[in-house]
């Protein structure tokens, strides 16, 4: 049920090397990719019951896809291996 890291970099995964030389994108699609179904279950489940409402709630139309969007680029910003 896991997806190999050969596809998942096809697709646009996070790549630390490939965000380096311009492939910002990256940022972006690797939050719409899921390596298993466990991990689908997980973001689905934080997203529709726990931090998604509040954040619609706050941001009135703008909604569950910015929420998506600034925790999905800001995650990985955080992590400190894309920007450093």
């Amino acid at each position: 049920m896991d997806v190999d890291g050969k596809t998942l970099f096809a697709f646009g995964a996070k790549y630390r090397d490939a965000i380096y030389y311009g492939q910002w994108w990256r940022l972006v699609t690797a939050g719409f990719l899921h390596g298993g179904a466990i991990h689908i279950l997980m973001n689905s489940w934080v997203h529709s019951s726990t931090l998604g409402p509040k954040w619609s709630r706050f941001t009135a139309h703008a909604g569950s896809w910015s929420f998506y969007f600034v925790s999905t680029v800001g995650g990985y910003i955080a992590e400190h291996d894309v920007v450093e």
